[in-house]
């Protein structure tokens, strides 16, 4: 209303004392809610420059609010497919030949697969959430029967879904050893932190599994095939914790080389 002005009749056309101020003005708006994150990296490569790279994405307020989904797994899952994008940034300036291009792919296929297995916990992590508040008040006993299948079938997709995102990471152990070996040199410290990241998504991924596996073992340890079901699930998460073990060696070998 401040732009209109009218002349002592009230008037904006009829003497030059009426008229509207038509300034251009950005009135559009949108409105979202999510936390921005932003991660870079930039290492000074000598007479070859820099190199610098930054992943820029938002994650909405679903992730820190008190929903099912997305959740921990999922976070783990994205920490991890930060961690293989740094490799596969550091396998990108690694020497040509046919380890490098392994490298490249394998740190690329993590990559994808990680983000993949991101939605894919998500959902699992709804499913094992609606699964454990159904109610069971006054159930009679098929229905009992009924809701403990669902909690037990849930929660064996998602200790799979946790198991999955870590395990996925298997390929990079050799890879970030052999770009340890035979990268870029002044890329070092970038594989560093592509294993620690790595490691962080593992570990992550693996407690997650092994919160499951644990919230398993009433109903698995009442017979003989359910032990060795729980034996087994608690060798595969003493696996991926190893795995996450040797990512931290590699790390610790290039950073003492620093």
């Amino acid at each position: 209303c401040s732009l209109i002005n009218r002349d002592a009749r009230g008037s904006l056309w009829i003497s030059p004392a009426g008229f509207v101020e038509a300034t251009n003005q950005n009135i559009g708006s949108l409105s979202t809610t999510g936390v921005d994150f932003n991660v870079s990296y930039n290492t000074e490569l000598g007479s070859m420059g820099s190199l610098s790279a930054s992943i820029v994405g938002t994650w909405l307020d679903s992730l820190a609010a008190p929903v099912p989904a997305p959740g921990g797994g999922a976070a783990s899952a994205v920490v991890l497919a930060i961690g293989a994008a740094v490799a596969e940034m550091v396998a990108g300036y690694a020497p040509s030949g046919q380890d490098r291009d392994a490298s490249l792919a394998a740190v690329s296929a993590v990559r994808r697969e990680a983000l993949a297995a991101a939605d894919r916990d998500a959902a699992a992590s709804a499913a094992l959430i609606a699964a454990f508040r159904r109610d069971d008040t006054d159930a009679d006993a098929a229905t009992l029967r009924e809701i403990a299948t669902e909690r037990r079938q849930a929660l064996d997709v998602a200790t799979q879904s946790s198991l999955g995102i870590a395990l996925a990471a298997a390929p990079l152990g050799n890879a970030l050893a052999w770009l340890a070996e035979h990268g870029e040199p002044r890329l070092a410290p970038d594989v560093v932190v592509a294993a620690r990241t790595v490691a962080a998504g593992v570990r992550s991924a693996a407690a997650t599994a092994h919160a499951n596996v644990e919230a398993s073992v009433p109903e698995r340890s009442t017979d003989e095939a359910g032990s060795r079901e729980l034996s087994r699930l608690r060798d595969a998460v003493s696996g991926v914790f190893a795995l996450a073990a040797t990512l931290d060696e590699i790390a610790d070998r290039v950073t003492s080389r620093l």
